[in-house]
């Protein structure tokens, strides 16, 4: 239906799953060996979560039923991005003009219950436009202005601090939510009430917040010596129409030194770059990881950033680890010459840096 159509094709899909599309979020060997119609030069797409991966769900403090927001947490995050409520946070360049990279790393940074997939990657290509010198007239946010200190936490500090700026008062409720066997454990999910304050003239400990600019902590529960993992945090306001999830972040456990174990799971003997096609690379490790991953020529130069000191998000995939992908250009876009390349990740732990590495041979298209 979609390939008569001339030009680009922009997609954004809303489900579990979705990633499986363009072959993201997905065993490598399936990325790399299957033929998929949305995979390439006239499409672009952008997925809620992974191939192999559940897209949202949600549960009432009481787990005694599901409980409906009514809509998707990807798409509010994706909305509050391109300008819903005033401030075009996806706009990193600040200049009117939202990318569909740009976009996508807001989504990474602001959407945490499942890992949000592109195709192409580090595209430029212009998803959304205003003008940044018009006046902004949407009705302020519940909250706004959600900042973390920082997104990992260690087993000696294993306290997650953040602030925010509440516009009128509310009721707030900070859900936590433990990734476990591969999946988001939200059977078993902290509910905590917001008790930091009583505003005058409201009812006492059901979370009321007043307006103003608020600092907050919670601590991970259930933190032991051999504890590295993931966890969600969600703002959530409870108002008249239902809850609605006002911030969501991704917050991951880590310990202060050990080995990672970090390791480039086997690569195709060749890549061809044709049109559209990327090649994906599988990293596992034992933990999260702040990961650097480079494309080096035969002589060590970078020749392509793949990621710039990026957290690692829970995939589900085996091994455990990262996915990366790489279509064969350089940094300024352009084709990189047939040869042997070195693909190069890195992390710190503690002082400690760790590397893995494996050559690929670029083949001519």
């Amino acid at each position: 239906m979609l390939d008569p159509i001339p030009g680009m094709k922009l997609i954004m899909l809303d489900t579990c799953n979705s990633g499986a599309i363009v072959g993201k979020g997905l065993s490598p060997v399936l990325h790399n060996s299957l033929p998929l119609p949305f995979r390439r030069a006239d499409y672009m797409v952008l997925t809620s979560a992974g191939g192999t991966e559940l897209s949202w769900a949600f549960s009432d403090e009481r787990r005694e039923r599901a409980l409906r927001l009514g809509n998707s947490y990807f798409a509010a995050a994706l909305a509050f991005g391109l300008g819903l409520q005033g401030t075009y946070a996806a706009d990193i360049q600040q200049d009117g003009v939202i990318t569909l990279d740009e976009i996508y790393q807001y989504l990474l940074q602001n959407h945490a219950s499942s890992t949000v997939q592109v195709y192409p990657q580090q595209s430029d290509y212009p998803v959304f436009t205003y003008n940044p010198k018009a006046a902004r007239t949407a009705a302020p946010p519940v909250i706004s202005g959600t900042v973390f200190s920082d997104e990992l936490v260690t087993l000696q500090n294993p306290t997650v601090d953040f602030s925010f700026t509440v516009h009128s008062a509310v009721r707030l409720r900070y859900q936590l939510v433990y990734w476990r066997s591969g999946q988001w454990d939200w059977a078993a999910a902290q509910w905590l009430r917001d008790t930091y304050e009583t505003p005058q003239g409201l009812p006492i400990d059901q979370g009321w917040v007043s307006p103003g600019r608020k600092q907050r902590a919670l601590e991970l529960s259930g933190v032991g010596e051999q504890s590295a993992g993931y966890a969600m945090v969600q703002i959530i306001a409870l108002r008249d129409t239902g809850p609605q999830v006002c911030a969501s972040k991704l917050i991951a456990l880590m310990p202060l030194n050990g080995d990672p174990r970090m390791r480039i799971e086997p690569l195709p003997e060749g890549f061809v770059p044709l049109p559209g096609t990327e090649l994906a690379v599988q990293v596992s490790h034992a933990f999260p990881l702040r990961l650097t991953a480079r494309v080096l020529d035969a002589y060590g130069k970078p020749v392509r950033r793949l990621a710039n000191n990026q957290l690692t998000h829970p995939i589900p995939i085996s091994p455990e680890g990262s996915l990366f992908y790489w279509n064969g250009c350089d940094d300024a876009g352009q084709l990189c010459p047939p040869g042997l390349y070195t693909l190069d990740v890195s992390a710190r732990v503690g002082d400690t840096r760790y590397h893995a590495q494996a050559d690929l041979q670029l083949m001519a298209p």
